[in-house]
């Protein structure tokens, strides 16, 4: 496709909302004597703040302001945004995430959580990511180790609240919503470092279901994040943050923002903001808790340096003793010795944190039509490049010695295979033996992914008619992902200059570790480099709404209702070099092309009526259209109850329909390495080596697979419950409790390869065996699992004291899961993932995460503890005397000072007593030894942060 939208495909419905979503604006532009109201924005409340209470006692502050609640909690929404894909209520009234009602204050009947953008800078946070650790709801994250086999990401960074998957966590700026990510099936979610976050005011994060108001895919929550509005002046920063263990890591950050024009006095207002962020890399060597190897993490490979070779039973190593580096006999492991050896790859290419650079740019403009409309135009930019680094390539039995040649085993160089290795005497000289080798002399793998957003904003708002508000815009949005191979990736079978080539031809030596100058540069003519995948999404959406009171039907108050409508076209198209991916077997890819589009047309309404002065209903529905999988209604009601001053009560129900994302349908096949630990279900069934298996090719290890797209899948539906309170007992303290229920059907995922194993009968034509039996790879598509349900409750207490020696602050915010049970298949058993690593979904659920900060503030000076907490859990493969993964539990700290002349100096530490990660066996995701989805193997880290504000 050319990137230009032909609007002679969309249809006569989404043509004529589009008309009439305008008429409005045509009628309001004449308007110039009804209400006339400004912006009226106010500073947000402080972090972490509930905004669903109306009560009149404060909410605790943050250390840096101590603001009383009565003016925060309406603040904390002032600059959100909510519609069907987005509307933002302005001109007096105020919205909150989740609703698309314009009211005079914040209180809902959601549970809606406020962070401050400012507090969090002052504890060392510079980047979107970063923020996920502060949400306790969130699962799971895509930490700075997070870079090997299938979880590389090209740098991209995921939110998912619930465990529910990133792809059903709504991720929305200024409440509209953001392009997909665009690199293989990372494709159902949003980059997070595509929001430049030096320009964010503050974030709300609704954690309940609202399908039924933003769309399909916010089923698990909505992140709201608030750019700066109507600022004059502006400000510069500077951080450094440097780690206190050696290996390097080192990172920086560098921002400036700048912002003209008084929108209520002048009419108008421009903005923006400009950032550029580096990190250096961690490798893994520098951290003894991975390297050396942990003689109870078995994430080893059979590809080795010197080679493996294999032929039928046999699987031998022509170098007794594997002493070459990285080399384990696999007697290491307690296994029969067969002369074989294993590879600890890790400590061959591995990184505890990635190098990367990320310039970014965003501005705003707006402009006062007249009293009663405003027009603003936002632009959007960021390019995140990031360099992943992976152990050197491995064959896999792809590359086979010829009988004849100058190397086969017991041709003269290279010993025939012992007694030991062919203890049956089946060696057949006359046959081919393939190899399990390793690049080893070429070095690791590095590769480049370069994540590149923009996105236009064109916004109208005002107001009609007595009091009708409008708020209608057209959004553009693009994402793209290439991904390029920089060194290590090695051709091993086309052409003259392959590794296969020069094996034949007698000019590499595999099964020697110490290589001639002219071999080694054999490796390096052999290696392949350029850019191998290039994907971009694009969506391009309008969307409009209009709302406005209804009457006072029960005497208590004005019902009012909103109306709106989205129409969304997206596409898809991802190339893969099919030259380079041929040259590259490692990469897993192959010359395939997707150019896939579809339409999706969304009308909305919602209705909230006041039914007796403490009791309050809201109600929403959406109706969906999709151009390839059907249509859907949502409906969603929610009530809010306040018996007493000090106690507001709320719940909700909701059901959402989450359609198969254009990657899950089309997403062509490319292997991948599969999580360690497994055994071919027939060469090695149960761990035991059958006849014709081999204990280090078919046992203990990892085999390709093939995953890719399904498009016979069927949409995930939902259905969601919370209930909950918000007390304030005493004037400065505030607790929040949230009970929260989620059962998904039809959920959609890649089965694990443990289960696939389990599972599927051996004669599956998803195996793909070579010749002699052994497993080349198996496929995995995308497929409806089955059901997931879990339930669990969240909790936040606040408070703040002042004093005649400032003003003490606390925050608790934690989530208790109950239950996390779900399907691989259908009617199938169910599996426990709460507190237990899952071998099924190969994730964690924790039982209890919390974040707790301290604070003190005292005129220009404030001082801040944070604690963060993640409970234990039972390890993945529980390998004798590692049977549970530890809680985790680190600690930060900052102070800050502000001077009269407009510097502020902050100063912090991040994992004050440098905790290790955690330890685990599990070797599907990171480093082997620890979860880099979990914990962070940087250690402690020392920053200083330098602003000045103008």
């Amino acid at each position: 496709m050319d990137g230009t939208f032909d609007w002679t495909r969309a249809s006569k419905a989404s043509i004529c909302a589009f008309l009439l979503a305008f008429a409005p604006l045509t009628g309001a532009l004449a308007q110039t004597s009804d209400d006339a109201s400004d912006d009226g924005y106010v500073a947000p409340a402080a972090p972490a703040s509930d905004t669903s209470s109306d009560a009149a006692a404060p909410a605790a502050a943050a250390p840096a302001a101590a603001a009383p609640a009565a003016a925060a909690a309406p603040a904390a929404a002032a600059a959100s945004a909510s519609a069907a894909s987005a509307p933002t209520t302005n001109l007096n009234n105020v919205a909150v995430t989740g609703t698309a009602i314009a009211r005079p204050d914040a209180a809902t009947a959601l549970p809606v959580t406020v962070y401050s953008a400012k507090e969090l800078r002052q504890q060392g946070i510079t980047s979107t990511p970063q923020l996920l650790q502060q949400i306790a709801g969130n699962d799971t994250s895509s930490g700075p180790g997070l870079n090997t086999g299938s979880q590389i990401t090209g740098g991209a960074s995921f939110a998912d609240l619930r465990g529910l998957g990133a792809n059903k966590t709504l991720i929305l700026l200024n409440g509209r919503r953001l392009a997909t990510n665009s690199l293989e099936g990372n494709g159902a979610a949003t980059d997070l470092n595509t929001i430049p976050f030096a320009a964010i005011d503050h974030v709300e994060v609704l954690r309940d279901g609202a399908s039924a108001l933003y769309g399909t895919d916010a089923i698990g929550g909505v992140i709201n994040f608030i750019t700066k509005k109507n600022l004059n002046g502006g400000n510069v920063d500077l951080q450094y943050t440097m780690p206190t263990r050696s290996g390097g890591g080192n990172s920086s950050t560098l921002s400036a923002t700048f912002g003209k024009g008084d929108f209520d006095k002048d009419g108008w207002n421009v903005m923006g903001t400009i950032s550029y962020q580096r990190s250096g890399e961690i490798n893994t060597n520098s951290r003894d808790f991975i390297t050396p190897l942990n003689p109870n993490i078995q994430a080893v490979s059979s590809n080795t340096f010197s080679s493996n070779y294999n032929q039928g039973s046999i699987f031998a190593n022509a170098q007794p003793g594997c002493n070459a580096k990285g080399e384990i006999p696999d007697s290491y492991f307690g296994d029969p010795t067969s002369g074989a050896c294993y590879e600890n790859y890790t400590a061959l290419g591995a990184e505890v944190q990635q190098k990367y650079e990320e310039p970014s740019f965003f501005g705003q403009a707006s402009y006062k039509i007249n009293d009663k409309n405003k027009v603003s135009a936002s632009y959007l930019y960021s390019r995140k490049t990031t360099y992943s680094i992976s152990a050197p390539a491995p064959t896999s039995g792809s590359i086979e010695v010829q009988p004849g040649t100058k190397y086969y085993p017991g041709n003269g160089i290279t010993p025939a295979p012992t007694a030991v290795q062919d203890p049956d005497g089946s060696f057949d000289p006359t046959k081919p033996v393939s190899l399990y080798y390793r690049t080893v002399p070429a070095g690791p793998r590095v590769n480049k992914g370069v994540n590149e957003n923009h996105r236009v904003v064109l916004d109208f708002t005002g107001r009609f008619l007595n009091g009708f508000h409008y708020d209608t815009a057209f959004s553009y949005n693009q994402s793209s992902s290439d991904y390029d191979e920089v060194r290590g990736e090695i051709n091993q079978t086309e052409g003259p200059n392959s590794l296969q080539a020069q094996i034949n031809d007698g000019n590499y030596n595999p099964f020697d570790t110490n290589l001639s100058d002219a071999e080694r540069q054999i490796l390096l003519n052999a290696q392949t480099t350029g850019q191998i995948e290039a994907g971009k999404t694009r969506a391009y959406v309008w969307d409009g709404k209009i709302d406005h009171e209804i009457g006072n039907w029960f005497g208590a108050g004005q019902s009012a209702l909103a109306l709106g409508a989205q129409y969304r076209h997206e596409t898809l198209d991802v190339h893969i070099d099919p030259y380079l991916a041929a040259r590259s077997p490692s990469s897993g890819l192959s010359g395939n092309k997707i150019s896939e589009s579809r339409d999706v047309e969304g009308v909305f309404g919602e209705l909230n009526v006041p039914i007796l002065d403490n009791l309050e209903l809201d109600a929403q529905a959406r109706y969906d259209n999709y151009s390839d999988v059907g249509d859907t209604i949502n409906p969603k009601v929610s009530l809010r109850y306040q018996p007493l001053k000090q106690l507001t009560l709320r719940a909700s129900y909701a059901e959402g329909f989450h359609a198969p994302t254009l990657f899950d349908l089309y997403e062509p096949l490319s292997n991948t390495y599969s999580e360690g630990g497994l055994n071919d279900p027939v060469l090695c069934p149960g761990g035991k080596v059958a006849a014709g298996g081999s204990q280090v090719r078919d046992c203990n290890t990892q085999f390709q697979e093939a995953e890719g797209g399904n498009q016979n899948l069927k949409p995930e539906k939902s259905k969601s419950w919370s209930a909950g309170f918000v007390l304030q007992p005493i004037k400065y303290v505030t607790l929040t409790a949230d009970f929260w229920a989620v059962e998904l059907s039809q959920q959609i995922g890649v089965p694990s390869g443990a289960y696939i194993f389990a599972n599927t009968p051996t004669d599956s034509s998803i195996y793909h065996r070579n010749d002699d039996g052994s497993l080349d790879y198996f496929v995995n598509r995308n497929e409806n699992l089955g059901k997931l349900e879990t339930n669990g409750e969240d909790v936040q207490l606040d408070a703040h004291l002042p004093s005649d020696y400032g003003t003490f602050t606390f925050s608790l915010q934690g989530t208790y899961t109950n239950k996390y049970d779900f399907q691989n298949v259908k009617d199938g058993p169910y599996y426990n993932n709460v507190g237990v690593y899952s071998l099924q979904s190969n994730t964690v659920v924790f039982r209890w995460k919390q974040n707790i900060t301290l604070g003190w503030h005292k005129g220009p000076m404030s001082l801040g503890v944070v604690n963060h907490y993640s409970s234990g859990y039972q390890d993945a493969y529980q390998y004798p005397g590692h049977y549970k993964v530890h809680d985790y539990v680190t600690w930060d700290t900052y102070g800050s000072y502000a001077f009269d002349n407009g510097l502020q100096l902050t100063v912090g530490s991040n994992n004050v007593f440098d905790v290790d990660p955690v330890y685990s066996d599990q070797t599907y995701a990171g480093n082997a030894g620890y979860d880099a989805r979990y914990a962070s193997g940087v250690g402690r880290t020392v920053y200083g942060r330098l602003s000045y504000s103008f």
